[in-house]
């Protein structure tokens, strides 16, 4: 289910994504375009089918994702 901050914006883990509400905390923003097509790219590389949801995903939480994900593709898994 959709949060929203009384500005109006959605809210993540408790957090506005509005970076100019008194309720952002930094690292919340909702994860760009350019994050998920970059993940959805490295897990079709690795054949995982796992299913996550993007639209609640927060920029912090994608960067670490990609980061885990790199690992595994330079790994070889």
């Amino acid at each position: 289910m959709t949060e929203f901050c009384t500005c109006g914006s959605i809210k993540i883990n408790g957090s506005c994504t509005n970076k100019k509400c008194q309720y952002h905390i930094k690292g919340t923003e909702i994860a760009t375009y350019k994050q998920t097509d970059y993940i959805q790219s490295m897990l079709a590389q690795l054949e995982d089918d796992t299913v996550y949801d993007y639209k609640n995903m927060s920029q912090k939480e994608a960067s670490g994702l990609i980061d885990e994900l790199q690992e595994r593709i330079d790994i070889g898994e």
